[in-house]
């Protein structure tokens, strides 16, 4: 009877190992209203002088967009282990900068701009235990493409180039983390993530508009490289 309890023991002893450790992926679905905080980033480019059809000057320009505030919602759907889809909206506000001429520092007032961000991403999640995947810290890293609208705030002394909105493509990533709250059912939610903003050919608006205001009769032909923009999340997380 002895060796039949022990055999039992020894043959038990894998599964149970194997419950304690058995994996679980957390949540199904999440929603996550956010806050958004973004520091100030700059955008690079070159702008060249054309008057009666001749280049008569390149300017090195680099565009200071201000620190921002923002809020957004984030929606997450887990369809296969660790894999989730993302979605997300979020709307930033930034107060007035300048953009200058890098070769001679002179400097141009520029007025805020609205973004507004839409992107939809892939997401892997880290590893959860089964028994308390709903209680149980969660994170993930993430990529994906966005859209950037850029919708310039304006005064009446503002060109008129300078206050069309512009739409561009970026690449989005990082990393995401949660702790539950006393509810399972609910988490603080922290994330830092980057876009990498590929500028379309009218981005430049702002810098063109106040050069040609400069140099009267002239053209101003701007072309723009990438830049980061990076951003921090906060929010609450209900978990579904």
């Amino acid at each position: 009877m002895r060796a039949v309890f022990v055999a039992t023991m020894v043959l038990a002893l894998p599964g149970a190992a194997a419950a304690q450790i058995d994996i679980g992926w957390g949540p199904t679905v999440r929603l996550t209203p956010f806050l958004a905080i973004s520091p100030g980033f700059s955008q690079f480019a070159e702008a060249t002088i054309v008057t009666n059809n001749v280049a008569v000057g390149v300017r090195d320009m680099e565009t200071r967009f201000n620190s921002g505030f923002g809020m957004g919602l984030n929606a997450e759907f887990r369809f296969w282990d660790a894999l989730t889809v993302v979605g997300t909206g979020m709307w930033s506000s930034r107060g007035d900068a300048y953009f200058r001429d890098v070769r001679d520092g002179t400097t141009y007032e520029m007025d805020g701009t609205n973004f507004w961000v839409v992107k939809a991403a892939l997401a892997l999640q880290l590893r959860e235990i089964d028994d308390l995947r709903l209680s149980n810290g969660y994170g993930s890293v993430f990529i994906g493409p966005a859209i950037l609208t850029d919708d310039p705030k304006s005064e009446p002394t503002t060109p008129v180039a300078a206050r069309k909105s512009s739409r561009h493509t970026a690449l989005n990533m990082g990393a995401e983390g949660e702790i539950p709250f006393w509810n399972d059912r609910v988490a603080f939610m922290g994330a830092v993530e980057d876009y990498i903003i590929f500028w379309g050919d009218d981005a430049t608006a702002r810098v063109s508009g106040a050069l040609e205001q400069v140099y009267p009769g002239s053209r101003v032909l701007v072309a723009s490289k990438y830049s980061h923009m990076w951003n921090f999340r906060f929010g609450i997380a209900l978990r579904f």
